[in-house]
């Protein structure tokens, strides 16, 4: 028997871009699913079972599995529930935003070019844009107080995001969200007035933060790490001109404003992380075991072998995207040369606008790179420490146009949490350098890697 329902809404922003795909691909390769306006919107589906998936996964739920088996609504062999969680479809609310298309490659760790027929183009929702949200969760007075802690977590984690993702291509930056406006009903119809309120779609009591219950305790060891950093040269992400009078090449934007992206950046990180690993092993594999459970992988389907399907497991480090704040655009004028005659040649003549660091007094960082590890073990906190390390000393270059100079960085300030513990390195201060340590040793020894070597 229902004794009442929970409501849920709010405001649903976007604080990176969004790719949730439709299976068209009349705008690029992947489209962004739009409603009957032709506005684009997040399906309750996508956004239910991604929570779904996120409370599952890293949060201590073990005492209540069997309740919340029933409010999630489940499908087996011999039976099926519905779920009891109510969601309604988040529209777009506002003016529809114009979308925008991202270029994907794929880079050759070897050769540090792109492989060939390797590209592909997808289509984004824009960072700022804003979409409706309204959760309904009938109760009884059995799992009144589950329901309630289970929504409880959940407004916890929309409104203070660091870890929830939506959509596609989540580890490299998109899909992050933040609850703005939130109100948290009580409709409880042992009072008729609370009855009449729900039948009118009115709001009913609302539950205050002092009234909710305890949450759900993640269960999970991440490594979180946001390094602040200044260009050194220039920097420039590619992303092709739409118009004549535009430069050959521009740094991508989001929402206006100029951007380095998730995947560059983590394209990048593998393939340097891909080297360490192979250099302690004194090795030259193409993905050896450690990079594969750390960065992920799939394994396409064997056409000589009968029922070979594609097996894949998603990579666990995470890498946000970031506005470039501190810069000047400058407009440069490129020519190929003819390495035999030494001559320019002809058709030759390119520019780009590349982005150049913007000194100021307070000597503000350029940029802030935030990336985590989701269960992340000790080597593989060593690994990230190198790769810290590459960065902030400009040996690890990111973007494009490195072979002349462009994607180096020099580092400010290194915040690094792991293992209960924070580390803040600055450029005057190493000494937590040496407390760090350690990490690296585990990741010699989980190699296998004799000191002596």
């Amino acid at each position: 028997m229902i004794n009442g329902i929970y409501r849920l809404t709010g405001k649903i922003a976007l604080n990176s871009p969004l790719l949730i795909g439709s299976g068209e691909a009349e705008t690029s390769d992947i489209d962004v699913v739009r409603d009957s306006e032709g506005k684009p919107f997040i399906p309750a589906t996508s956004f239910i079972g991604a929570i779904k998936s996120h409370i599952m996964n890293n949060f201590e739920t073990k005492n209540d599995d069997k309740e919340l088996k029933d409010i999630w609504g489940f499908t087996d062999k011999q039976n099926a529930k519905a779920s009891s969680i109510l969601c309604s479809d988040l529209l777009l609310i506002g003016e529809n935003k114009s979308t925008e298309i991202r270029d994907g490659i794929a880079i050759d760790p070897k050769t540090g070019i792109v492989i060939e027929h390797h590209k592909y183009d997808y289509e984004i929702v824009p960072k700022g844009a804003k979409f409706s949200l309204k959760i309904d969760a009938p109760y009884s007075e059995k799992n009144k107080k589950i329901i309630k802690k289970l929504l409880s977590t959940l407004i916890s984690e929309l409104e203070d995001n660091t870890d929830f993702r939506l959509g596609a291509k989540s580890t490299n930056g998109l899909g992050k969200i933040k609850l703005n406006d939130k109100k948290f009903c009580d409709f409880d119809f042992s009072n008729k007035e609370n009855f009449v309120a729900y039948l009118s779609d009115k709001e009913a009591p609302i539950v205050k933060d002092n009234e909710q219950p305890q949450l759900y305790e993640k269960n999970q060891n991440k490594f979180t790490a946001s390094l602040s950093l200044n260009i050194k040269n220039s920097f420039i992400q590619r992303s092709y001109p739409t118009s004549s009078d535009e430069p050959d090449a521009v740094n991508i934007k989001s929402d206006g404003k100029y951007v380095m992206t998730g995947s560059g950046t983590k394209g990048a990180i593998r393939n340097r992380a891909l080297r360490i690993v192979n250099t302690l092993l004194n090795s030259n594999e193409e993905e050896p075991q450690f990079i594969k459970n750390l960065f992920g992988y799939v394994v396409k389907p064997d056409g000589n072998k009968i029922e070979h399907k594609y097996k894949s497991k998603a990579g666990r480090l995470r890498v946000e995207e970031t506005t470039i704040e501190q810069y000047i655009a400058e407009l440069q004028n490129r020519i190929a040369l003819d390495r035999f005659t030494g001559g320019t040649m002809k058709a030759a003549l390119y520019d780009s606008l590349a982005l150049f660091y913007k000194t100021n007094a307070a000597n503000m960082p350029s940029l802030i790179l935030n990336f985590s590890v989701k269960d992340c073990s000790e080597a593989e906190a060593g690994l990230m420490l190198l790769i810290i390390k590459d960065l902030w000393t400009g040996d690890l270059a990111i973007g494009g146009e490195k072979n002349v100079g462009r994607g180096v960085f020099e580092g400010l300030l290194a915040e690094i949490n792991f293992n209960g513990k924070k580390y803040k390195l600055t450029r005057n201060d190493t000494k937590e350098f040496v407390s760090l340590q350690e990490y690296v040793d585990s990741l010699i020894n989980e190699l296998g890697v004799s000191n002596g070597k």
